[in-house]
């Protein structure tokens, strides 16, 4: 047993994701996964295939959105599941 987590964060840039593999190779501890692109409110496009390939393989999942203002903008996006 480790006394560290290992996990992963992904998003689109990672393309499709053999989370069976993570989870054998002992990188599956949990799953940091992006919700939407930076200011586009368009959902990332691996974002269900990569929380459905973590549920599957028993990977906790946390979710993430980067978000980039460029200046003074507040955030207020609403997000329903």
């Amino acid at each position: 047993m480790s006394d560290y987590l290992f996990g992963t964060d992904v998003s689109h840039y990672q393309k499709a994701i053999n989370w069976e593999k993570v989870k054998q190779r002992g990188q599956g501890d949990f799953s940091i996964i992006k919700l939407m692109y930076e200011s586009s409110r368009r959902k990332d496009e691996f974002f269900e295939l990569n929380y459905s390939g973590c549920k599957k393989n028993n990977i906790p999942v946390g979710i993430y959105l980067f978000y980039y203002t460029g200046g003074n903008r507040i955030l207020s996006i609403p997000i329903s599941f």
